[in-house]
C-alpha cells in the first residue's frame, strides 16, 4: 500500500515495476503483482456490496415443487420402473 500511495519509495527494480503496475502502465507479471490487483478487486466489491457477501443464503419455499413433493415424485417414479422392469 505503502508503494502504491507513495508514501515509501521504490528500493529495486521490482518495486519500481511495482509501482508502474499498479499506476495501470504495464500487466501485473510477478505474483504478488496479480495477487494485488485481486485485492483491490475485492476491496471494491466489499465497497460495492458491503457485508451482503458474507451472509448465508435463504432459500425461499418454492411453491411449485418443495422438498416433501419431490421425494413423493422420486419414489414414485422409482416404483413404477420397479414394476415396469418386473414385467
Amino acid at each position: 500500500m505503502g508503494l502504491t500511495n507513495g508514501d515509501l519509495l521504490p528500493f529495486n527494480d521490482s518495486q519500481k515495476h511495482f509501482i508502474k503496475v499498479a499506476k495501470k502502465e504495464t500487466k501485473p507479471e510477478t505474483d504478488y503483482e496479480k495477487l494485488w490487483f485481486k485485492y483491490l478487486r475485492r476491496k471494491e466489491i466489499e465497497q460495492k456490496y458491503g457485508n451482503s457477501l458474507y451472509d448465508k443464503p435463504v432459500l425461499e419455499e418454492d411453491t411449485f415443487l418443495n422438498r416433501d413433493m419431490a421425494k413423493n415424485l422420486r419414489s414414485t417414479m422409482f416404483k413404477v420402473m420397479k414394476d415396469a422392469h418386473k414385467k
